[in-house]
């Protein structure tokens, strides 16, 4: 018999926006490229996003998809035994184009973080997580089958007007984009 002692936890949530207030928030969020210089500049990647530059906490036309993402972001965190009410800290917008991706990182400054994908077109990178408890120094020999208990990293497609929600601290990066259409993400930290 396995018990499971120290998993980690993920919360996907498909079809959160009309299809039409889908197609306005991208529209809108392909905006703010032309208007707020990039932000991330502690990053190898050049990916555009509006981390420290631009919040789109303080924006109206991000209102419904906050508050929807709050929503499960709370819904979340009682699943996982919390009955704080979590309140998100910032949010950004990320525009992948063909070649960019984003390296490795965590969010150390927040407790659960939420990626919401406004448009993730064919061949777009995925969202890579990595196992929270590597480096094993050790690993297992000759693994046959990959499963939940020995993942060094999985690879997740977040479908257009889809959201996932973890832990802050489980490292995660974006896998190189060949999209010809932006992929476009929100993220926020709670």
């Amino acid at each position: 018999m396995i018990e499971k002692f120290f998993p980690t936890s993920f919360y996907v949530k498909p079809n959160i926006l009309s299809i039409n207030e889908l197609k306005k928030l991208e529209k809108y969020s392909l905006s703010l490229k032309k208007l707020n210089k990039k932000g991330g500049d502690n990053w190898f990647s050049d990916v555009y996003n509006t981390h420290g530059t631009y919040d789109i906490l303080k924006d109206k036309n991000f209102d419904k998809i906050v508050s929807q993402i709050d929503f499960h972001v709370n819904e979340y965190a009682k699943m996982c035994g919390s009955d704080f009410l979590y309140k998100p800290g910032n949010g950004w917008v990320n525009i992948y184009n063909k070649g960019d991706y984003q390296e490795f990182h965590t969010h150390s400054d927040a407790i659960i973080s939420a990626v919401y994908m406004v448009s993730s077109p064919e061949k777009s990178g995925s969202l890579i997580f990595e196992n929270p408890i590597e480096p094993d120094m050790l690993p297992l020999k000759n693994i046959k089958i990959n499963n939940e208990h020995n993942y060094k990293t999985v690879s997740y497609n977040i479908p257009t007007n889809a959201l996932i929600i973890f832990r802050s601290y489980v490292r995660h990066m974006v896998k190189r984009c060949e999209n010809i259409k932006p992929r476009i993400s929100l993220a926020l930290n709670y």
